[in-house]
């Protein structure tokens, strides 16, 4: 039925649409009262086996003392390391997106009500998805772009019609 397409279209819809995870800052914290911020890497914060680069780690500066971090990504621990080596926050490899039962441990883990976590992600099918099947907030950050392995490529596809579908309102 239609009813039933829409509760599982919807089930993909982030809370919130941002052109860049580099947005949120303090009030956005406050605003939304987020405790804990989990964060994708790849094509959220910079491009896809991409090093952090230096706007990066000053934007994570700006904000590690205000909120509690953890980097969420299904690469490799090679891949996180990597990336995290500069900024030495926790994160979390092959982290099984979009298992809820990610999201409802790291609750546990930091001691964190779900209404106090957010995701930020740039995929529909893993971070959104995942955060809110756990009934946590959901922010898409618009993809960075670059060369992306074939099977995000394909999920990108969906993803258009799925924005399509809902119009790209409240994009900020």
């Amino acid at each position: 039925s239609i009813r039933t397409n829409q509760i599982m279209f919807n089930s993909f819809k982030p809370n919130i649409i941002l052109k860049s995870a580099l947005r949120i800052d303090t009030s956005f914290l406050r605003e939304h009262s987020v405790m804990l911020l989990l964060l994708d890497i790849d094509n959220t914060l910079v491009m896809h086996g991409q090093g952090a680069t230096p706007e990066v780690i000053d934007w994570i500066n700006s904000i590690r003392e205000h909120v509690k971090i953890c980097f969420i990504s299904n690469n490799s621990q090679e891949r996180v390391d990597m990336f995290n080596a500069d900024i030495k926050l926790d994160a979390i490899a092959k982290s099984g997106k979009p298992d809820k039962g990610l999201y409802l441990g790291l609750s546990e883990k930091y001691q964190v009500p779900l209404q106090n976590i957010c995701v930020v992600g740039d995929q529909l099918f893993t971070d959104i998805w995942g955060g809110n099947r756990a009934g946590i907030m959901t922010v898409f950050s618009t993809p960075i772009g670059g060369k992306e392995p074939v099977q995000i490529y394909f999920k990108r596809f969906f993803e258009r019609i799925l924005f399509r579908i809902w119009g790209k309102k409240n994009v900020r």
